[in-house]
């Protein structure tokens, strides 16, 4: 069985929103998956998985 590891970081939630999607998403296809969020990830963590989403926040106040 595959593995995924889905990160996300946000400031809206809206990122979340994305992750559960994606990982809802995998887990209908068979796939186990981790869901975390970005802070609490460890370079380990990307290492035993055979799929990575990051899902990054692009938040700019207009600069």
């Amino acid at each position: 069985m595959a593995k995924a590891l889905v990160v996300y970081a946000t400031i809206t939630g809206n990122n979340e929103d994305v992750a559960d999607i994606i990982t809802e998403s995998f887990e209908e296809q068979g796939v186990e998956v981790d869901e975390t969020e970005i802070t609490m990830a460890d370079v380990e963590d990307f290492q035993d998985v055979d799929i990575c989403v990051v899902c990054p926040y692009t938040y700019d106040e207009g600069a």
